[in-house]
């Protein structure tokens, strides 16, 4: 039987020329090298899904934020959890989603998390996530999972990542 751990996969990126840190909800089966999407819909003990994660609604969940100047200081804003890209949803679906937003929700709140290194750390206990993982080569051009390679870490150090990801986006830019 396939081995299914769930973690976040930690992306920076730009958009529209401003500066995003997202955190996805990706899946690694038997210790692959690559991670996966989770299933769209739900995810479920029969297609082997470990039995805490039953009805529980993964596709799309994020955390994301973004860099913004105010007053002169770059600031990273707006880090909380939300579904991005989602492109169908029944309302089995949107309930898995909702099931998950508010697990996510309440362990935000019983951890008084407002720092984004504090939020992803509470979102990824209740969730009962084991790793984080960026990708660090595109190994051949391809768009695939597959075709990078990645590097793996506890949550831990993921969460450490993902603060000096945000240290770097917010330091004085040098003038060109």
């Amino acid at each position: 039987m396939t081995k299914r751990t769930y973690g976040f996969q930690i992306i920076e990126d730009n958009r529209y020329g401003t500066d995003y840190i997202q955190c996805r909800l990706v899946v690694r089966e038997d210790n692959a090298e690559s991670p996966i999407n989770p299933r769209s819909g739900a995810e479920s003990a029969i297609w082997d899904a470990p039995k805490r994660f039953d009805g529980y609604g993964f596709d799309g969940f994020v955390l994301d934020g973004f860099v913004s100047e105010m007053s002169g200081t770059l600031s990273f804003i707006a880090f909380g959890p939300e579904f991005r890209d989602v492109f169908a949803a029944d309302a089995r679906c949107v309930a898995a989603m909702y099931k998950t937003m508010q697990r996510a929700t309440k362990a935000m709140l019983r951890a008084e998390a407002h720092d984004p290194g504090d939020i992803y750390t509470a979102v990824a206990k209740a969730l009962g996530l084991s790793f984080a993982v960026r990708k660090i080569e595109n190994r051949n051009g391809g768009s695939d999972y597959r075709d990078h390679r990645w590097m793996w870490m506890s949550v831990e150090e993921g969460r450490n990542a993902l603060r000096r990801m945000i240290v770097k986006a917010t330091a004085p830019k040098e003038a060109a």
